[in-house]
């Protein structure tokens, strides 16, 4: 983590351009170096049925590291066992120590969705949130499309996050 001057950089954000293509400041937090990361990237574009800037992608990231004796961050974040109405939830095989997704697709009163993974390996707890909306009368949005892309960034995020 000691390397890691933008949580930001963790992140890619190509897939989101597929929905929106104009980037807003990005938000991020470093706390070093037995504290946390975040980063929130988000994208607008104007929605072709009213012209208005209301279309909308981001993704998101939150990495805490469990100091010792301490309980996983993971374990507050993994809700899997909570019934939220609308949500489907899940785990991801081969994917840290423990994980979990969950993730929602509505179309009213717009299309919206959002997919987030959540994963504990070692002393590292992170979520990855990838979401999009859209404005009334566009197209529906595909919960599978958000999977791959959270599941993928997770992956990479971890991945990096192991590098010395």
């Amino acid at each position: 983590m000691r390397t890691i001057t933008n949580a930001c950089d963790l992140l890619d954000p190509k897939p989101l351009m597929k929905w929106s293509s104009t980037p807003t400041p990005p938000v991020h937090r470093e706390d070093p170096p037995s504290g946390g990361l975040t980063c929130d990237l988000k994208y607008t574009s104007t929605s072709p049925t009213d012209g208005v800037t209301t279309d909308e992608a981001g993704i998101g990231i939150l990495v805490e590291f469990t100091s010792a004796n301490e309980p996983p961050e993971y374990d507050k974040w993994n809700n899997t066992g909570a019934a939220q109405q609308g949500w489907s939830t899940g785990t991801i095989p081969g994917l840290g120590t423990r994980n979990s997704w969950r993730g929602i697709s509505v179309t009213n009163p717009a299309p919206g969705a959002s997919y987030i993974v959540g994963v504990q390996d070692s002393n590292v707890s992170m979520q990855v949130q990838v979401a999009v909306h859209r404005a009334p009368g566009e197209g529906p949005l595909k919960l599978d499309e958000l999977s791959a892309i959270a599941q993928s960034q997770a992956r990479t995020v971890l991945d990096r996050l192991k590098q010395p």
